[in-house]
């Protein structure tokens, strides 16, 4: 077939991007280096109140001033989901003022569950207990703090689906009748959101929305109110409404690792991968200043949300082609999780890592040893990363080789942590089937390739599509794309376009993806489409050209 000028141009949508893109992926790199600066061990942890952690905080009857400025501080921290620090900063504003309701309030709420951690029946009757104290001081505090006081009472019963779809409509109770305080609304949206996330009820999801609408148009700079309607517009399914605020966030709370990292879940949700990439190497930048300021000389991997940062970020990374910083996020993590720490939960983590080489480095992928028999998990993820260092390398019998040690075994599995167990098994299932469908790609058999694929489409569709309560996605890429990539080698552009149309409405704007459809629609002569489809692919990937067969 002659190559048209439309074709070349084709091409060119694999290439890398800008100077300037380059210049924001240097900046990434820069974060994670910055955040490589070990605190000295031996010193105490110390409580201290860190600039840059966002707004929160109202009055509360105390005559201490800075009994007043730590249940302020209990709340920034809390909305920046600093969860440790957020109980112990109230318990230092009711240390300085005993008979202060609402600092022994806020020690009761920190307490309760999150959007990603539930508590256990004894930590239950603690914060009941907490919450009745409060309550009983409450006589001085104002008509609002005392609705508060009650609400918090109905939070902590036997029954925790009850419980907490009670609290959720009290304090919707009293936002309403407050409609223009802001700590109020914020309350209500996490008390929504915890009451989805926990029991999967998500009655009160479009409330959690709407209910910060007006907090955001009067100021658009509440990074509490940022953060849970960057959370409740994803639980919806309309993460765009977010974006304004998310493209902010980080700016506005620098000193709060979440907070910097919360712009990625709308980021990855609209097709801004880089951006996703970039915002999480910030944030692993703001946990080294955070444990710096704070004398915390745990390894960073120990730090509660400093995994998801890692992970997300690598998410970011891969999907846009970003292979410096996906390597330089991936040695992060050796750093983060020493071998000491390598606990259940790092194996899947170490493994990610691995994962980023078999794409980007695949001669430091076919180098990495074996990490024997105390981390499965990553050993199984290990021959997945061996089989795409192998299917970069051309190498169809090495990819084979790999997918026959890389599939789900009973100690792999094992190895994950018990809620995330079904998945880690469909996750290692595709792992499996996408180097089968590689090793047949390269091998022209392009009917094997479409088998191989079409079986990982089906277990990715059944097992991991839920973006609302997982996040980033837990693999790490649209098997439809493969699948799509395989029906174009077929000779099936239409199937092939159509595949990629599916993938591209739950990983929009994918940079691959599109490729593969401008291929299929170029195929097709629907030259319009296809050039503009390749402009697309063009804007969100940062890496070399990627072969058909590695798609």
């Amino acid at each position: 077939m002659k190559i048209s000028g439309l074709a070349a141009g084709l091409a060119l949508a694999s290439a890398p991007m800008a100077v300037a893109s380059d210049a924001v992926s240097h900046r990434a790199i820069g974060y994670i280096c910055s955040a490589e600066h070990p605190v000295a061990a031996g010193g105490e942890r110390r409580l201290v109140r860190v600039p840059g952690v966002g707004s929160g905080g109202f009055p509360v009857a105390t005559r201490s001033h800075e009994a007043q400025a730590w249940f302020d501080y209990g709340m920034q921290l809390a909305h920046a989901f600093y969860h440790d620090d957020a109980k112990a900063a109230f318990k230092r504003a009711a240390e300085l003022d005993p008979t202060c309701a609402m600092c022994v309030w806020g020690q009761a709420w920190a307490a309760g569950p999150t959007i990603n951690f539930d508590i256990s029946a004894d930590e239950t009757k603690a914060a009941a207990a907490l919450a009745d104290k409060a309550f009983a001081l409450g006589a001085g505090e104002s008509a609002k703090n005392r609705g508060l006081l009650q609400a918090l009472k109905l939070r902590y019963g036997a029954d925790t689906a009850a419980s907490d779809l009670a609290f959720a409509k009290a304090v919707d109770a009293l936002s309403r009748t407050y409609p223009d305080d802001a700590e109020v609304a914020i309350l209500t949206s996490d008390a929504w959101l915890i009451v989805a996330s926990s029991h999967e009820d998500f009655q009160g999801v479009p409330r959690a929305v709407s209910v910060l609408e007006p907090v955001l148009r009067r100021d658009p700079n509440n990074t509490g109110a940022i953060h849970f309607y960057i959370h409740a517009t994803e639980f919806n399914g309309e993460p765009a409404l977010a974006l304004p605020y998310a493209e902010r966030l980080g700016r506005l709370a620098p000193g709060a690792s979440h907070l910097v990292h919360m712009a990625s879940h709308t980021f990855f949700r609209v097709g801004r991968y880089e951006d996703a990439a970039t915002s999480n190497a910030a944030a692993i930048a703001s946990d080294g200043a955070y444990l710096q300021a704070t004398r915390d000389a745990r390894p960073q991997g120990q730090v509660r949300y400093h995994g998801h940062d890692l992970r997300f970020g690598l998410s970011g990374a891969m999907a846009a082609g970003d292979g410096p910083l996906a390597l330089r996020l991936a040695d992060h993590e050796a750093y983060a999780y020493p071998a000491a720490a390598h606990v259940p939960g790092a194996q899947s983590m170490a493994g990610w890592a691995l994962v980023a080489y078999g794409r980007f480095a695949p001669g430091r992928a076919l180098a990495m040893p074996d990490p024997g028999a105390a981390a499965p998990l990553t050993e199984a993820l290990r021959h997945y990363a061996r089989g795409e260092a192998f299917a970069a390398k051309g190498d169809s019998a090495g990819v084979l080789a790999e997918a026959a040690q890389s599939g789900p075994s009973k100690e792999a599995v094992d190895a994950a942590p018990a809620y995330v167990r079904d998945a880690t098994s469909a996750v290692l299932k595709i792992a499996q089937l996408t180097l089968k469908g590689r090793a047949a790609m390269l091998q022209g058999d392009h009917q094997g390739a479409i088998a191989a694929y079409q079986a990982a489409v089906q277990l990715q569709d059944k097992n991991l599509s839920d973006w609302q309560l997982s996040d980033p996605p837990q693999w790490w890429y649209p098997e439809r794309r493969s699948l799509a990539a395989a029906l174009l080698a077929a000779g099936e552009p239409a199937r092939a376009a159509e595949e990629a149309r599916k993938a591209l409405k739950t990983w929009p704007e994918e940079p691959l993806t599109l490729q593969v459809l401008a291929k299929a629609e170029l195929a097709a002569g629907q030259n319009a489409a296809a050039k503009r489809d390749a402009a697309r692919a063009s804007r969100g990937w940062r890496g070399p050209p990627v072969s058909l067969a590695r798609l």
